[in-house]
């Protein structure tokens, strides 16, 4: 198969997601695409450039289907939830979208539409900044959380149940079956309900 900027991109963002950004290399690369590493340096400069293709390609599958005259409220509920599909589709390439020194237009557009939905909605610039680094870091830790909890082995865990003694765990015994109960949809739903009460806080004391 020919070796394309495409393929190259899509192979880096496979091997990320499963051996993490840490095990990634362009010789490891270009083993996974039975290619020499000059074939890779011939698309992408370097590793670094290679990881900037990655993060746009990451951000520039992000739809927003927010309108501009829906409240600022529908609008922030849109773009979090945009941005978990993006986390849950690529939980540790999307990293790549927020780490990295912006490669184009995409890569940050995101962020610019969530600026804007909050200071158009009376917040400060500096506020605006902090609340979109706290949806940010929830956002992309709740959706690493998700995709490691459904790939772990379930059988494997369950072999192994760890026995708590009630006298020593009462809270943790008694709610032994609410902690199994895992339903990922309705824990991000609560976790941003929250965060979009405390922003509506903010929003009124202004």
């Amino acid at each position: 198969m020919q070796t394309t900027r495409k393929r190259i991109i899509s192979a880096a963002i496979d091997m990320i997601e499963r051996d993490g950004i840490e095990a990634f290399s362009m010789r490891r690369l270009a083993a996974e695409l039975g290619c020499g590493l000059m074939s890779l340096y011939h698309h992408v400069p370097s590793r670094s450039s290679l990881l900037d293709g990655i993060a746009v390609h990451i951000a520039a599958g992000m739809e927003i289907r927010a309108a501009a005259a829906d409240s600022w409220q529908v609008q922030l509920r849109t773009q979090a939830v945009a941005f978990r599909r993006l986390g849950l589709a690529h939980p540790r390439c999307v990293l790549l979208t927020v780490t990295r020194p912006p490669a184009a237009a995409c890569v940050m557009r995101p962020a610019e539409s969530a600026l804007a939905t909050l200071t158009n909605a009376g917040l400060g610039v500096a506020e605006a900044v902090l609340i979109l680094r706290t949806f940010a870091a929830y956002i992309i830790g709740s959706a690493c959380c998700e995709t490691q909890t459904r790939e772990a082995d379930s059988e494997a865990c369950s072999s192994h149940p760890l026995r708590l003694r009630a006298t020593e765990f009462p809270l943790l015994t008694e709610l032994t079956a609410e902690f199994r109960a895992k339903d990922p949809d309705a824990d991000f739903e609560f976790g941003l309900s929250l965060l979009m009460r405390a922003v509506a806080v903010l929003v009124s004391e202004r």
